[in-house]
């Protein structure tokens, strides 16, 4: 969303906008709840997000990466932990559910390379597929993966970054 809504808002700053598995509406909007929705994730990372090797940690990455092994959930899991204080996640979560950038889309006038995974469950393709339909000429790439973003050891990582690096070659 803050790419999208970055090339919208300075169109003169962005020559081309790749986004790997966008949305273009928050849960809450595509739900028509109130932003904070009894958004269960939001209660359960106030308690489960700070505790080392929590269940919640290993539930909410493997929502992501569910074809993830388990010490690779672990490792991502300690890496999200380190990089992003609670509060921020909480804050970060409570805007985007209830934000949309779908009146934004119509306003971007640059190459466009939507990149998402097929079967992801965090974002579903349709939002993916909302942003390239809203974009003019926008190309979307649909990746064969369950995963939010495809993982190395995946089909999907090498055709993700080929497809990337392809687009801007152009």
């Amino acid at each position: 969303m803050i790419a999208v809504e970055c090339a919208a808002r300075f169109p003169e700053r962005v020559s081309k906008l790749a986004t790997l598995g966008s949305y273009a509406e928050g849960r809450s909007v595509r739900a028509g709840t109130a932003p904070d929705g009894g958004d269960v994730i939001l209660k359960m990372a106030t308690e489960g997000w700070t505790t080392p090797d929590s269940a919640f940690m290993s539930g909410y990455m493997a929502v992501y990466f569910p074809t993830a092994s388990q010490n690779k959930l672990r490792r991502l899991a300690q890496n999200v932990q380190a990089s992003c204080p609670v509060e921020n996640e909480i804050a970060g979560r409570s805007f985007f559910n209830g934000h949309s950038v779908g009146p934004l889309l119509d306003q971007i006038d640059v190459p466009t390379l939507v990149m998402h995974c097929r079967e992801d469950a965090v974002h579903p393709l349709s939002e993916g597929m909302k942003i390239a339909r809203g974009i003019a000429n926008a190309e979307l790439m649909i990746l064969e993966s369950r995963n939010h973003y495809p993982l190395l050891d995946e089909p999907a990582w090498q055709i993700m970054v080929d497809g990337f690096l392809e687009f801007l070659r152009r």
